[in-house]
This record gives structure tokens, C-alpha cells and sequence, in this order.
């Protein structure tokens, strides 16, 4: 017969009924079944503790179990054929109280038979622990196997409230180690200590919160189980998408005279089948005024002679991220911790939409709405299918493109060097003659106007010029100047090219920007917006004052190429529903505050520890003045109770020295024992049996007060051990070892 277990049943009592709590909420998850399962669960781990003390053997409890099984399936059948109480509750009640009954016997019957093998076998602790093991299996098995949105009873109310359902999982798992461990020492003759379980509970607590979720992905590919984080696929116009790990053609040498990877090529472009790159989701409703969403991710504005590259000046195009962003919305985070340099922008024609980027595939930097503010990190809502996650806080455009037209072009701030960095073009005069003869068909009132100077440069070029991935001009010796005097036949880089030689020309400050153009309508009225590879694109910006980089596409009317194929709504809306904090077309993260699960553990940990440190020293305050109140009692304390006290005063002040009476022991024996070093506790302690006693008309003896002062000053004299005498009266629970 194995001893009673003194310390882990409770453990016990609280971990079966959340195992066969969670195992029928996976199954049924209404009408209270999940509840009497783990009734069931609670009263067998109840009747196996009361057991263990008792000499049955393991046999006559297992036959008893399956007789229970039987009798219980027995009486619901027989009930569920008694019409009268299907009548009575109801059809639909019924079997759902004959459900939640079956639940209740099964789990009673499976804890108890598990109980009993795995306390008197260990191959029971086998059975035990696989039996434990595999709830938590069954219940994460379909999510393992790619289907993101199961177990639907954990993930889907998760999502309903904009939360990602990964710590869950974490916490899943982190809990079914804890399970295992607390049913591998609930074993019989198991000596460890007493705080194997704590310190087990604390160092899952400690891993859970040192290793963040949202940087598990970073970590797996950091030691080689993701993708290589340094080969990223670099971004072109058009569609083509370079990867710097395939070789460079020829010998395989870089051609110093080639442009970096991700900047635009005049070269003939081929028209690939498009494939997502990436999903936005608005925070917010946004039209865009010229139709189109324009995401910026790079910038050209430093003539080398042939065409616009990218400036190494940090002075030019820093309002662009540089890097992906690492801070997150509780972080006071710079736009220059990402090299970005924002300009001031009027307030008054513009307003902030807050948009999530989730990168489908991998990209050098971070693109957002032109005029971005603010880049935050967010953890990856799905790592199996997203590369990483961002959001963009950027001031969009509200106001109407007549506003702009008294807009002065550039900055006033401007030194003489920006202004000619965004002015400078080729000294072809064509360049020059051409903007000044689409300049003369303005009206003479508007000429003035930089903004309406450039919008009459765009339409000209929209009228004059036919857009094809094939162009005559892509090997000629200056492809834009063969482009704009040839036949203007082309793609979105010699357009851009074009208008911006034409804008710098017309004393307009220009450049072109990178990234990704796609038409409104394609959004529809939901709030995601799925961004393929066929919508890379470069386009023209000029800069107004208080208006900052406006981008003014040039949109030619004759096209040479088929229509683009339309996007998939039903893809875009499932990407779209991954990637944001809540399924639905609405906002609601914005009204509640969104809950982090680290956070909270943190929180609980902190509040528990400064809790039972708050409690504790409450509770020594507490007993200590318990304690200076028994001591000071005899000395107000009237009548018959005075010589009490007195005792318990005298004995308080013995525990404190480590002296306490035996429990063989009586009064007087315990004061017989003490006679040589405190005398005068035997006569207190015959005045106090006197008076307890004797008649109830006695009067306490006049002499409780003296016989106390003399014990007092006997035991100031004795001996005792220096850290006893000095530290004893902060011991508060001295006068709990009082007999």
C-alpha cells in the first residue's frame, strides 16, 4: 500500500479538470458539457486521494470503475428512453444534459483508472502521461498541419477581437510541458524537494517572456531554419523581380557602370504572370484623388548624365525608410532611426490613415502611402505565409488639386545646392524648347502657377505618348531623349524620365519614385488592397510648398499591351483577413486596447510577487502586534483572566528563546523543568491553575503582577544564544508554538 500524497494533489485537483475541461470544449463547446467533464474529472482525482490511504488493490478498483461505467451508461439509457422526461425538459435539452452526463462518467471513470495505475505502476505513469500529452496533440493537430484558423473554438474569438492567435498556441504548448512535469512527479516514493514544481512553473514563466513571438521567426532563420534572411527578391518596375543569389550573367563579374539592383532599367520588360507581393490593410476609408494608390518605396533625383539614380547625399530623399522597422507602438520612435528626413506638410490638405503591410515576399526596405510618417513593427501575423509585417502611419491627400494651383514650387529654405540638385537635367535644349512650347498653350493667367505648368507637361505627354514593356529606345545611347523626340513608345520608366527632364525644365523641382501603383477601384468597398508583381511601377513627383513630393503619373491613352488581369476579390479578402487585427471591415482594435499576452503574464508575475511580499510583510506587521498586545495584556486585563495572561505573557517570551512545553508535558511539569533559571514561574503557574480552577466567585491572586515582573527579570538573565536574544522578537509566529 503506497502512503497518502501530502503536497501534489491539489496540483492535481486543478490540472485533470482543465485536461478533460479543454478536451470537451474541442469537441462540444456549449451547453456546460465542458463543465461536467471537468466535474468528473475533479471528483476522480478526489476518490483517488481518499483511496491511496486505503489497502486497495489496484485490480478490485479497476473492475469497480468498469462496473461504474456500466451502471452509468445503463441508467441513461434507460432514462433516455423514458419519454415522459424528454417531455418534461424538452428534446434539445435532454440531450444536451445526456451528453453533459456522459462527459461527467467518462471523465470520472478515465482520471480514476489513470490515477490508480500510474500511482501503483510505472507503466500507468506512462499511460498517464501519454493520455495528458495527447489532449494537448489532438486539440493543435490540424493547425500543425496548415489550416491557420483551427482549432476554431481557440482562434476564431481571437480574431473576432483583433488578436493574433500565435501567443495562444505558445501558451498551449508551454502549458502541456507544465502538465507533463506535474504528472511525472506525482509518482509514489518520489523524494525531490517540495519546490520542484514552483521552480519548474517559473522557468516556463521566465521563457515565455524572454523569447518574444513575434522574433521566433527571426530566431529559426537566424540558425538556419528559414529562409536566408540576406537574399532578398529586389524590386523592378513592371514586374521583375532580381535576386542578388543568382549569378550575374557573363563571367559573373559586377559591371561597376550597371545600376543597383532595385533601381528602374530602360531595358525591354516581358509581362509575367502576376503573384502577390504583398496585402495592405486600411485602418481607415481613403479615396485617393488620382485614383491610384501610390506606395513609395525608393526614390532617383541625382542626374549622372543619362538618367536620374539615387542620390548618396543623406541631404536628398530622406523621406524614404531605409530599413525595416524594429520599434513598436509603445516606443517613442524617430523617423530618422530608419534614415528618414520627413518634410513639414500643411495640415490643411492632408489627414493621417494608418495602413499594415504584410510582406508576401521579400523586399529590401519598407514601402508605404507617399507622405509617410511613421514605420511600426508588428509581429507577423502568419510567418508560414508572410515574410514580416509593418504598419505605416502617413498624411494622405484630401484636399482638391485646384487648391494647389497658388503653391510656390520648392522650398524657401532651400540652399542653392538642393535647388539645383532637383533642377539639374541634360543640356539638350530640346529638353527646354519643348517645355517652353507646351508652357505657351497655357493661359496666360496660369503661367505663374508651377503646379498648372506641370499638369499641362503630364497631359501633353498622356496625349503624346503610347505605353509598351517594348520600346525602340531601350538600347539606345540616351534612351529618353531617343524616347521623347523618337517615337514615344515605352513603359513607366521613360515616361517618368521624360516628365521629369520636362518638369526640371519648366523650373519645377522633380524626381522619380519607386514601388508599387494600383487603381483604387481594385479595393472595392473592403479594406484590403492586395499589391502583385505586375504593379511595380516608377512614376514623377514634383515638389510644392507645403505640399511636399506630389506624384503626378503620366498615364499615356494609347496602349500596346492587354489589359491587366484582374485581381481575385475572394484572394485579396482572405490575405487581407490574415494580415489584419480584426476579420471584419471595421476598426475595433482602435476602441479597445489590444491585449498582449507577454504583457499580461508580466504583469500577473509582478503582481503575485509584489502581492505575497505586500501580504507577508502585512501579515508579520499583523502578528507582531499580536504579539506586543499578549505581552502587554496582563497588565490591563481585570479579574480571573489577569493570571492567564500573565502565563501566556511568560511563555510568549520562552518561544522566542526556543523554549516551548512538550506535549507530554503538564504545567507544572514544564515549570519544574525551568525551576533552576526562572523560579518564580512555578508559583505563576499554581496561582494561574488556582484561579482556572477553583469556585468562579474566586478573585485573581494579588500576587500575578509581582510573580510576573519577577519571571520577567529571570528570564532577562538567562542564557541564550545571541542572535535568539537580540532577533527573537521579530519572530512573529512565536506565540504559535505557545502550549
Amino acid at each position: 500500500m503506497n502512503e497518502r500524497p501530502r503536497l501534489f494533489w491539489i496540483s492535481l485537483l486543478l490540472l485533470w479538470p482543465c485536461l478533460a475541461f479543454l478536451n470537451q470544449y474541442l469537441i462540444t463547446p456549449s451547453a456546460g458539457i465542458p463543465l461536467f467533464a471537468a466535474l468528473g474529472a475533479g471528483l476522480a482525482v478526489l476518490a483517488w486521494y481518499f483511496s491511496t490511504g486505503q489497502n486497495f488493490r489496484c485490480r478490485a478498483i479497476l473492475a469497480s470503475l468498469v462496473l461504474i461505467w456500466l451502471l452509468g451508461s445503463g441508467v441513461l439509457s434507460l432514462l433516455d428512453k423514458a419519454s415522459s422526461l424528454s417531455l418534461a425538459l424538452g428534446s434539445d435539452r435532454w440531450v444536451l444534459l445526456r451528453q453533459a452526463l456522459q462527459a461527467a462518467l467518462w471523465a470520472f471513470c478515465s482520471v480514476a483508472a489513470l490515477r490508480s495505475l500510474s500511482w501503483r505502476s510505472p507503466i500507468g505513469s506512462v499511460l498517464e502521461l501519454a493520455a495528458a500529452g495527447g489532449i494537448f496533440v489532438t486539440a493543435l493537430e490540424a493547425h500543425r498541419e496548415g489550416y491557420i484558423n483551427r482549432p476554431f473554438q481557440l482562434v476564431d474569438p481571437l480574431w473576432l477581437r483583433g488578436l493574433d492567435p500565435t501567443p495562444l498556441f505558445l501558451t498551449i504548448g508551454s502549458l502541456a510541458l507544465l502538465a507533463v512535469c506535474t504528472l511525472a512527479v506525482n509518482r509514489p516514493g518520489n523524494r525531490r524537494p517540495w519546490w520542484d514544481l514552483p521552480l519548474m512553473m517559473l522557468l516556463l514563466l521566465v521563457l515565455y517572456l524572454v523569447v518574444p513571438s513575434n522574433q521566433v521567426k527571426q530566431i529559426f532563420e537566424k540558425f538556419g531554419m528559414g529562409r536566408p534572411g540576406g537574399e532578398e527578391n529586389r524590386l523592378a518596375p513592371e514586374g521583375n523581380l532580381h535576386t542578388p543569389g543568382t549569378p550575374p550573367p557573363g563571367n559573373g563579374k559586377p559591371d561597376p557602370s550597371k545600376k543597383p539592383e532595385d533601381e528602374p532599367s530602360f531595358a525591354d520588360s516581358s509581362k509575367p504572370k502576376p503573384f502577390p507581393v504583398a496585402i495592405v490593410v486600411f485602418q481607415d476609408d481613403y479615396e485617393p484623388p488620382s485614383g491610384a494608390y501610390y506606395f513609395r518605396q525608393t526614390s532617383e533625383s541625382q542626374f549622372n548624365g543619362i538618367k536620374l539614380v539615387r542620390s548618396q547625399d543623406d541631404r536628398f530623399d530622406r523621406d524614404n525608410a531605409q530599413s525595416f522597422p524594429t520599434r513598436y507602438y509603445e516606443k517613442e520612435a524617430k523617423p530618422e532611426e530608419l534614415g528618414m528626413r520627413v518634410p513639414e506638410l500643411s495640415r490643411w490638405s492632408f489627414r493621417e490613415l494608418s495602413t499594415r503591410v504584410a510582406l508576401l515576399d521579400q523586399h529590401p526596405r519598407p514601402f508605404g502611402l507617399i507622405n509617410a510618417r511613421h514605420f511600426w513593427a508588428v509581429s507577423n501575423p502568419d510567418p508560414d505565409r508572410f515574410q514580416k509585417a509593418y504598419e505605416v502611419d502617413s498624411l494622405v491627400l484630401t484636399g482638391e488639386y485646384r487648391q494647389m494651383i497658388p503653391n510656390r514650387a520648392g522650398e524657401e529654405s532651400w540652399a542653392a545646392d538642393e535647388w539645383s540638385h532637383y533642377l539639374e537635367g541634360p543640356t539638350d535644349r530640346r529638353y527646354k524648347e519643348l517645355a517652353d512650347t507646351i508652357i505657351a498653350t497655357m493661359p496666360e493667367a496660369g503661367r505663374a502657377s508651377p503646379f498648372l505648368r506641370a499638369v499641362y507637361i503630364k497631359q501633353w505627354l498622356d496625349d503624346n505618348c503610347t505605353y509598351s514593356l517594348k520600346s525602340p529606345s531601350a538600347k539606345a545611347a540616351d534612351p529618353v531623349s531617343h524616347y521623347l523626340f523618337g517615337e514615344r513608345i515605352g513603359y513607366c520608366v521613360f515616361t517618368s524620365h521624360s516628365a521629369c527632364y520636362l518638369f526640371r525644365a519648366a523650373g519645377i523641382p522633380s524626381r522619380i519614385s519607386d514601388g508599387y501603383m494600383v487603381p483604387a477601384q481594385q479595393r472595392g468597398g473592403g479594406s484590403s488592397l492586395l499589391i502583385r508583381s505586375s504593379d511595380a511601377h516608377s512614376w514623377p513627383e514634383i515638389y510644392l510648398q507645403g505640399i511636399g513630393w506630389l506624384d503626378l503619373d503620366i498615364a499615356p491613352k494609347k496602349n500596346l499591351e492587354p489589359e491587366k488581369e484582374q485581381v481575385d476579390n475572394n484572394l485579396q479578402q482572405m490575405m487581407g483577413d490574415m494580415a489584419r487585427k480584426d476579420k471584419k471591415d471595421r476598426r475595433p482594435e482602435e476602441d479597445r486596447p489590444a491585449i498582449d499576452l507577454q504583457k499580461l503574464a508580466l504583469l500577473l508575475l509582478k503582481t503575485a510577487v509584489y502581492g505575497t511580499a505586500g501580504s507577508l510583510g502585512g501579515a508579520w506587521i499583523l502578528l507582531l502586534l499580536w504579539k506586543v498586545w499578549r505581552r502587554r495584556a496582563p497588565f490591563w486585563t481585570p479579574g480571573r483572566a489577569q493570571a492567564r495572561v500573565a502565563y501566556i505573557s511568560v511563555l510568549d517570551r520562552l518561544a522566542e528563546q526556543g523554549v516551548v512545553r512538550r506535549r507530554e508535558e503538564s504545567c507544572e511539569q514544564f515549570a519544574r523543568r525551568l525551576g533552576e533559571e526562572i523560579p518564580a514561574l512555578l508559583p505563576l503557574v499554581r496561582v494561574h491553575l488556582r484561579v482556572r480552577l477553583g469556585s468562579p466567585q474566586a478573585e485573581s491572586d494579588r500576587e500575578v503582577l509581582p510573580l510576573l515582573k519577577e519571571c520577567l527579570s529571570q528570564l532577562r538573565r538567562r542564557t541564550v544564544v545571541g542572535w535568539r536574544r537580540y532577533l527573537g522578537w521579530l519572530d512573529p509566529i512565536s506565540p504559535l508554538r505557545v502550549r
